[in-house]
């Protein structure tokens, strides 16, 4: 099952786009789509999890999930299967606006679209950790 689940403690998703980066293609394919949140919302309020039931777990696919929260928070989810391993980390944004949010997906763009070629070397060479991180590093201000 391919199932990604995000945390409902803080609050309930507002906004989710995923990114999904093939890095087996050549060059590597980026697709990019909204999800209606409303569809994956549980019905027990009781259930603290959102389940993603539509996560592509086939190797060398990366999906990067960027998701607003209702209490501002902004949160980038990786989760894919590479080399083997399953990648799931999540890396806080802090507090947005939906401008500052409409911002991050465009960085988050931009990134992936210029540095495809990078990831996808991170990918062959076995350095997963890197894809994150290179990611990260370009979208955090510091």
């Amino acid at each position: 099952m391919n199932v990604f689940e995000i945390s409902l403690e803080a609050a309930n998703p507002q906004n989710l786009v995923v990114y999904e980066v093939d890095l087996k293609s050549s060059p590597p394919k980026i697709t990019e789509k909204s999800i209606n949140v409303s569809n994956y919302l549980p019905q027990n309020k009781r259930v603290k999890t959102m389940q993603y039931r539509d996560a592509n777990k086939t190797e060398g696919m990366l999906s990067i999930f960027s998701c607003m929260f209702e209490n501002g928070q902004c949160v980038v989810y990786f989760y894919g299967n590479l080399q083997g391993t399953i990648l799931s980390s999540e890396t806080n944004f802090g507090d947005n606006n939906q401008r500052g949010y409409d911002l991050l997906n465009d960085r988050l763009k931009f990134i992936l679209n210029k540095s495809k070629n990078i990831l996808k070397s991170y990918y062959k060479d076995g350095k997963t950790k890197n894809i994150e991180h290179h990611v990260i590093a370009f979208l955090s201000d510091k």
